[in-house]
């Protein structure tokens, strides 16, 4: 299943089977998916990149409905391909004017802030703790 969230409103909007969305093509991989953002931080959003859980990356094209699975590389993802298959999930904060940040979390409680608008890793890993992110450790 695919949910459509609406932001503004806070909430699911819609609920479609993977086969019958826009996201049908990325069928083959849905297992390994962990995370996903749109990757152009200003319009139009054309692109949305997927990172996946076997050291690979998702390009997803919303008009074309193109998807294309590639190996993470120092070219393509740079400073982020030493921890390629420690990747769990990551979030995006893009409330900053300048900088988009991708927060790529990994095994052993640490994380990467990627800046999306660069294409880089702006830090290596960094050990999660209440300062950083409150609430996200289990006891």
């Amino acid at each position: 299943m695919v949910c459509k969230y609406d932001q503004n409103l806070d909430k699911p909007v819609a609920n479609y089977l993977l086969e019958n969305s826009i996201w049908h093509s990325l069928a083959p991989y849905f297992d390994t998916i962990v995370a996903g953002t749109w990757w152009d931080t200003f319009a139009p959003k054309n692109v949305f990149r997927f990172l996946t859980n076997d050291g690979h990356y998702i390009i997803f094209n919303y008009i074309t409905n193109k998807t294309t699975r590639l190996p993470i590389t120092p070219e393509s993802w740079p400073g982020l391909s030493p921890y390629k298959n420690r990747i769990i999930g990551a979030v995006q904060n893009d409330a900053p004017l300048f900088d988009t940040y991708y927060y790529i979390f990994l095994t052993n409680n640490e994380y990467i802030r990627y800046n999306l608008k660069n294409n880089k890793a702006e830090t290596g890993p960094i050990k999660i703790n209440n300062g950083n992110w409150p609430g996200l450790l289990r006891d």
